[in-house]
């Protein structure tokens, strides 16, 4: 059973114009650093979902094409669904989702259906609300099979949000999540964030941070947070 990732790259940001996926992250968009991680928890084909290309989003996934990464891109859904194999474990990371590659294994691991959860005190509404008490960590784990059923349903409804709903239906597992976890929506949410990876980089080796940031990353990246 081979391991793959869906990643969506089509809502836009709080800042007009512009999608979760092409903001700057520590040097690098959102989507590069997403795909990275996924394809560093053992994805391949790391399958990207966009509506449109706008030249920001081309440029990034050009540059992990030249990085040989395993990124296929896909226009719609049924697209998405085609390129992987009913008995595959998908890896779904939620559009402008940055979680650490630790939390992808674990989820990886416990096998479809499981979905990542974080507390619903201090996570707003762009973490999908479970019950009373959780809401959605922006990774879950579901099979391919589940992913054709629900694109031959689609209509006009959101991929993600219907994929986390049907997993949710079929008794998926809940995992509290032990990393941390962000979806990037603005540029007002990437200074915590960004100080946060380089803090951790320069903390002990083989944290998420570190994992996020090659080496020769992280004194650029002083650099590049200011700009």
């Amino acid at each position: 059973m081979a391991l793959t990732a869906l990643i969506g790259a089509y809502h836009e940001s709080a800042e007009a114009g512009v999608l979760r996926a092409t903001l700057p992250l520590a040097g690098r968009t959102v989507l590069e650093r997403q795909v990275r991680l996924a394809a560093a928890a053992g994805a391949a084909p790391v399958v990207v979902l966009v509506e449109r290309l706008p030249a920001e989003l081309s440029a990034a996934i050009e540059r992990l094409r030249r990085q040989r990464l395993p990124i296929h891109v896909a226009r719609t859904a049924e697209e998405a669904a085609s390129v992987i194999d009913h008995h595959d474990t998908i890896l779904l990371i939620a559009d402008g989702a940055v979680a650490d590659r630790s939390e992808l294994e674990r989820v990886a691991a416990a096998g479809p259906p499981s979905v990542l959860t974080v507390p619903d005190s201090g996570f707003g509404e762009l973490y999908e609300r479970i019950d009373g008490a959780t809401r959605w960590g922006a990774v879950a784990a579901i099979d391919g099979a589940l992913l054709a059923e629900t694109t031959a349903m689609l209509r006009d409804w959101d991929m993600q949000s219907t994929l986390l709903r049907r997993a949710l239906q079929s008794g998926a597992r809940h995992l509290p999540a032990q990393a941390p976890v962000a979806i990037i929506d603005a540029p007002a949410h990437l200074g915590d964030l960004e100080r946060q990876i380089v803090a951790a980089a320069s903390g002990a080796s083989g944290g998420w941070a570190s994992r996020l940031l090659a080496p020769l990353e992280r004194a650029a990246t002083h650099l590049l947070m200011g700009s």
